[in-house]
This record gives C-alpha cells, sequence and structure tokens, in this order.
C-alpha cells in the first residue's frame, strides 16, 4: 500500500513540475523577444522527460492498483483520495495552461507569416514585358 501512496505522490509531484515548466513556457510566448526558439526548445525537452517519468509512474499505479485492488478515486483511502484530488486539479490548470500556450503559439505564427507575407509583396518586382504591360516577378 505504501508504494501505490509514493507512486501517487510521484505523479503528483511530477505534474507541480510540469505546472512550472508550462508557466514559463506562457511568460516566454508572452514576450516580445524575438528569438525564443531556444528557449522553447528547451522547454519542450524538459516536458518530455516529465511526461515520461508521468506515463511510467501511470503505468506502476495501475499495476499496483489491481495488486491491491484499489481503484481512483479512491473514496474509502483518505490519504489517497486527497492526493488524487489534488491530480485531478493540476491536471485541469495544466489543460487550460496548454490551451491558452496554444493559442499563443497560434497567433504568433500567424503574426510572422503575415509579415513574411507582406514583406514579399513589398519586395515584388515590377517589370514591363515586351508589349508594354504590367509584369510583377
Amino acid at each position: 500500500m505504501k508504494k501505490l501512496i509514493n507512486i501517487i505522490k510521484i505523479t503528483e509531484q511530477i505534474l507541480f513540475f510540469l505546472r512550472d515548466i508550462t508557466y514559463q513556457e506562457h511568460n516566454i510566448l508572452l514576450d516580445s523577444k524575438d528569438n525564443i526558439a531556444v528557449m522553447l526548445q528547451c522547454i519542450g525537452k524538459d516536458k518530455k522527460i516529465l511526461i515520461k517519468k508521468l506515463l511510467s509512474a501511470n503505468k506502476n499505479r495501475c499495476i499496483l492498483e489491481k495488486k491491491y485492488n484499489i481503484f481512483k478515486p479512491y473514496v474509502n483511502k483518505p490519504k489517497l483520495k486527497k492526493v488524487w484530488e489534488n491530480i485531478v486539479d493540476q491536471s485541469l490548470i495544466l489543460k487550460e495552461l496548454n490551451f491558452k500556450n496554444k493559442k499563443l503559439l497560434n497567433h504568433r505564427m500567424y503574426l510572422n507569416q503575415h509579415f513574411l507575407d507582406l514583406l514579399n509583396a513589398h519586395n515584388k518586382k515590377i517589370i514591363y514585358n515586351v508589349d508594354g504591360n504590367l509584369e510583377s516577378q
């Protein structure tokens, strides 16, 4: 039973770390610096590592639940129930924050594409062909 409690607490800690990293990502996306790619890449690597740990902890949790015949939301186990409620709360916070980050990232990509389109339109050369008609290149 202690193993199950430890795995659930580890899951909770991983989610706290993921939340902190996702907040960092959010702040970077809000920042107007030109080159955020390197910072986002580092955060992406950290998130990937934490998600692997989370998946492993979840797999171990499922095995231990079957072994002890105890399943979430752990209504009859107050210690587990409280930690599980924290896990659910953190998951909802992460879901909302990831959605906000997705919107910010899409907005940045839209603005960059719009700027590139404007730049391309401005840099097109206008010339006349042999018939005297305008051509753009």
